[in-house]
């Protein structure tokens, strides 16, 4: 596994959100805080979403293990 790696999280229900947006997140035990990237596809992505329709728009939330950790206390 790369020293990058996230591990993504995909919930009982779709990170894809709808209207061609999707947040999907995970953790790392590389980042110190939480990290953002936001991307668009050239293309729609089938994504599961809420609404049924692909998504062009991507913003990957990943925090900290530790983070998530606490979060579950």
């Amino acid at each position: 596994m790369s020293r990058l790696s996230a591990w993504i999280a995909e919930p009982v229900t779709s990170t894809g959100i709808g209207n061609g947006v999707a947040i999907p997140h995970g953790k790392s035990a590389v980042v110190p805080e939480l990290v953002m990237a936001a991307g668009r596809t050239a293309e729609p992505v089938e994504f599961d979403s809420l609404d049924g329709q692909p998504v062009q728009l991507l913003f990957m939330l990943v925090v900290p293990l530790i983070v998530a950790a606490l979060a579950l206390g």
